[in-house]
């Protein structure tokens, strides 16, 4: 079973992470001791000169000798992902157009929408999310984003899909990571400031709707699983950070297989489970695969950037393309 918040981290952008995480106060007021450390340590592998395999950057040619840029993406990072911007540019100045999961700069510009967003994540028939998972499970949640100062006793009247977003928050604030430094981010800014056009895989909409219409109980077995073991959570978004800059598949896909697998689930849990994981991944990487065809069909030069995981495995983007006589070869930077 994939571990759930990795899956999160390099398929799906985070909405509300978007427009408020990433921006506290706390986060101007780090350790400076430990922050010197790992600055130190960082330096070693921000400043190597000559080419490099990391992270993932394909350019695929399909049967006609048409040309798109694919790059897998982390939806969170440090200052390294600015880095990687920076060994970017080339290739990017050969493109017309970036595409990406949605566009989170306009998204975040546009107040009526997230409004009428928000809405969907709340509840209107007067429950609340105590109603929806056990109190235990509530009360550790709420002991947890209390801590990190993400909790407001307005969110009591929110869905799980909410709850799990502001536990991803959580997760990352505490890796010393951040959401306004993840690559998607980084690279729809930098378009916006070449001039160049800013195109839509997916949409705000989809990817609300999948994280509100999953069923309450995925969420129930994500949190339960995940939340008596922060440490863990915490190292292990480090190392999938650390394992995406090295830009290693293999590594990546073992790291995201290489899970402890849930005890005690009925067979019913975990077909819940086996069902939403398909949609988050292979349903959408078909999607994507489509969309990648049609932006070759237009004749522009597409930089196509989504989340790392959507390129992994056998229902990857790269494998589907792979069957349809693309030719994919790793582009050095």
């Amino acid at each position: 079973m994939m571990k759930r918040l990795i899956a999160i981290l390099l398929s799906l952008l985070l909405i509300f992470a978007v427009t408020s995480c990433g921006k506290s106060t706390d986060d101007k007021k780090k350790n400076t001791t430990a922050k010197t450390d790992t600055a130190s340590d960082k330096k070693d592998k921000t400043e190597k000169t000559g080419e490099t395999d990391a992270p993932f950057l394909w350019q695929a040619t399909d049967k006609n000798g048409r040309v798109i840029y694919f790059f897998g993406t982390i939806h969170a990072g440090d200052k390294r992902s600015k880095e990687i911007l920076k060994r970017l540019q080339p290739t990017l100045k050969k493109c017309d157009a970036l595409a990406v999961e949605f566009d989170s700069i306009a998204y975040s510009k546009d107040m009526s929408k997230q409004q009428d967003d928000v809405l969907l994540f709340m509840y209107d028939d007067g429950s609340t999310i105590t109603d929806h998972i056990p109190e235990e499970l509530y009360n550790k949640l709420v002991t947890l984003l209390t801590e990190q100062k993400l909790y407001n006793k307005v969110y009591d009247n929110f869905k799980p899909a909410l709850w799990y977003q502001l536990y991803n928050q959580a997760i990352i604030k505490m890796a010393d990571l951040k959401t306004n430094k993840g690559m998607d981010e980084l690279l729809i800014k930098d378009a916006y400031s070449a001039d160049r056009e800013v195109l839509e895989v997916e949409s705000s909409d989809f990817q609300n709707d999948l994280l509100v219409n999953a069923p309450d109980e995925y969420y129930t077995i994500a949190f339960k699983s995940e939340i008596d073991d922060i440490d863990k959570s915490v190292s292990g978004l480090n190392k999938l950070y650390e394992l995406w800059l090295e830009g290693d598949e293999n590594k990546i896909k073992e790291f995201a297989e290489d899970d402890e697998e849930i005890e005690g689930l009925t067979a019913e849990e975990e077909k819940i489970v086996e069902d939403f994981n398909e949609k988050l991944l292979t349903e959408r990487n078909i999607g994507m695969v489509e969309k990648a065809k049609e932006y070759l069909e237009s004749g522009k030069t597409v930089f196509f950037a989504v989340g790392a995981m959507h390129f992994i495995g056998d229902d990857g983007i790269k494998a589907l393309l792979e069957k349809e006589g693309f030719r994919f070869k790793r582009v050095k930077y």
